[in-house]
């Protein structure tokens, strides 16, 4: 009896052991169960809130543009913004671990940022992981000279000095030139023999570096310049005034009062009038004043200030001849005064000689008062021009 009831003993234990472990299996598969119940609703509304989202990839929007030449390349990012969502892409930056100065064969990684609680409130799913680019089909720099930037371009002079003009011609069509901008440096209206003229090419730094380009010696602008020489140019000083020249002009001017060039009507009345003389006219009721023989004075020489070169109404310079000289008429009245002659713009020719247009020789004034004849050879009272003493 006492075997039996030992064995039904050990029976009854392990059925029980078998019976607890069969409650754990089932409780581990009920955990299972569960936990994979939870996933599948974690899941489900996981897809149903993300199907609900507009997909962007950042990425894919992206375009990343190389420029310049190899050592001086730069990358920029061109993203395409989804329609509708114009607004989102202004918060879209995209940074670079390098930008510039790269080469053929270097990597660059571009990073993405956003703001993203404008991606959430319109309902955005974004990707926008790291992109690495490689930097490859950069040109090499082509360097240009002076006689390449310069070639078919010119500086057209016209005129006689003081009054050359510059004009820049250019007829370079070489490739890339279209975009150079030539120009005369510190231009000027009017210019002089021996005045350099400065041709001036300038380029955009950043067209430069865009379009593989280089100036010799460095820098953005390259100068070529040019010497006014005009073949024929107004004379600018007494020194230029040949010594047998002005003896010429001395008698051509005494020569205007004999001839009867010079109309003594058209200063006697007011000579005599001035002198409280009384003056006749003849038959045919026209005034009679006569110039007698004049004697030489002084001579002076005047050239227009840089100033008023070009301005209407002036000349480049002149002669100024002083004569004592006596006006009379045919009832015996006669009044001493000084006039003046004037010839003007005098030229220099290629080779070395100098001449005057004897014709265009005029008397411009008439006077008693000394100071008076004075001012007007002397241009005191007028800035146009400079005036000087001949002292020959």
């Amino acid at each position: 009896m006492g075997t039996f009831e030992n064995k039904r003993v050990i029976v009854h234990n392990s059925r029980g052991r078998k019976n607890k472990r069969r409650r754990i299996r089932q409780i581990r598969l009920k955990i299972a169960l569960l936990a994979l119940a939870v996933f599948a609703i974690g899941v489900a509304i996981w897809a149903i809130a993300v199907s609900g989202k507009t997909k962007i990839d950042l990425r894919e929007q992206t375009e990343f543009v190389i420029e310049g030449y190899n050592g001086s390349g730069s990358i920029r990012a061109v993203t395409e913004a989804t329609p509708g969502y114009e607004g989102f892409y202004t918060t879209v930056a995209v940074e670079f671990d390098k930008k510039s100065d790269l080469s053929n064969g270097e990597s660059v990684t571009a990073t993405y940022t956003y703001d993203k609680e404008m991606a959430k409130e319109l309902g955005l799913r974004v990707k926008a992981r790291p992109v690495v680019t490689k930097i490859e089909n950069l040109p090499d720099c082509k360097e240009y000279s002076v006689d390449e930037i310069f070639a078919n371009v010119d500086v057209a002079m016209e005129g006689m000095s003081p009054l050359v003009t510059a004009e820049l011609i250019n007829n370079n069509t070489a490739d890339g030139m279209d975009l150079i901008e030539y120009s005369i440096s510190d231009e000027k209206e009017y210019y002089s023999n021996g005045d350099v003229i400065t041709l001036q090419a300038t380029m955009d730094e950043e067209l430069m570096r865009l379009n593989a380009v280089s100036f010799a010696g460095g820098g953005n602008t390259l100068t070529k310049e040019y010497v006014v020489e005009s073949s024929e140019e107004y004379i600018m000083s007494a020194d230029e005034l040949p010594s047998e020249l002005l003896a010429e002009m001395k008698q051509k001017g005494a020569s205007m009062f004999t001839s009867g060039s010079g109309d003594a009507n058209e200063f006697g009345l007011r000579i005599f009038s001035d002198a409280g003389l009384r003056y006749d006219t003849d038959s045919a009721g026209k005034y009679t004043f006569r110039w007698n023989a004049p004697t030489y004075i002084s001579a002076y020489f005047a050239h227009v200030s840089d100033e008023h070169l070009g301005e209407n109404g002036t000349h480049i310079n002149d002669v100024k001849l002083v004569y004592d000289v006596t006006i009379s008429q045919s009832n015996g009245e006669s009044v001493s005064s000084e006039a003046v002659v004037c010839f003007r713009d005098i030229v220099k020719h290629a080779d070395g000689t100098v001449e005057v247009n004897f014709d265009e020789g005029k008397i411009v004034s008439c006077s008693r008062r000394d100071g008076q004849i004075k001012n007007i050879v002397s241009s005191k009272n007028d800035e146009t021009y400079t005036s000087n003493k001949i002292e020959k």
